[in-house]
């Protein structure tokens, strides 16, 4: 697993991140201010992101109460795209 907490690869990976939400999400009303909330929620996301079952975590913020589940699993896919099918899988069973 990459680890989150090293300096310059932890700016770089949030940068690239923020970057690829405003992309994928900017026409997305729903998570217009997402972005910007990801850097204020950093903790929270890196949790996420180094978890063993991230797909068991809850969204830091409001997220995890705003967003649907299909917009949840929209999220990990930018975080974890191989923890995706698990998530999936939970939702249908």
């Amino acid at each position: 697993m990459f680890c989150l907490s090293c300096g310059t690869a932890l700016k770089s990976i949030v940068v690239s991140f923020v970057f690829m939400l405003q992309n994928l999400f900017s026409s997305q009303p729903k998570f217009s201010k997402f972005a910007s909330d990801f850097q204020n929620h950093i903790t929270g996301f890196k949790r996420i992101f180094d978890s063993a079952e991230p797909h068991r975590e809850s969204l830091p913020g409001s997220w995890n109460d705003d967003l649907d589940d299909f917009q949840k699993i929209l999220v990990l896919r930018c975080m974890r795209a191989d923890m995706v099918s698990y998530d999936i899988f939970l939702i249908l069973a």
